[in-house]
């Protein structure tokens, strides 16, 4: 199994206003930098993940809290592109596999 690979674009902390306060390649997102509106373009602020076939990518975007008040969020961008590619080879697995079994079994009945 392929497995994921982390970029170094990720992840990153914001701040309440999207500005970046930690990021795991500061050198590429410097700490105070603000959040392109695009980067986070289809995002809901609950961790739910966006798939990005595409561009070969999940997304999430989860919001940070203490004491019940939004200090910031966190931002995660991971590469599925080895994943989608095992996908896309059981699928043709399945397909092969099934159509063996039914020339089978026409053959049979």
């Amino acid at each position: 199994m392929g497995g994921l690979r982390h970029r170094a674009t990720r992840p990153r902390q914001l701040n309440a206003v999207n500005r970046v306060i930690a990021a795991s390649n500061p050198d590429g997102f410097p700490t105070g930098q603000p959040i392109s509106p695009q980067t986070l373009t289809g995002l809901a602020d609950d961790g739910t993940v966006l798939l990005d076939e595409a561009r070969r990518t999940a997304r999430m975007l989860n919001v940070v809290t203490t004491q019940g008040q939004p200090v910031g969020s966190i931002y995660a961008e991971l590469d599925i592109s080895a994943l989608l590619a095992e996908r896309r080879s059981v699928l043709w697995q399945l397909i092969l596999a099934n159509g063996a079994v039914l020339l089978l079994l026409m053959a049979a009945g």
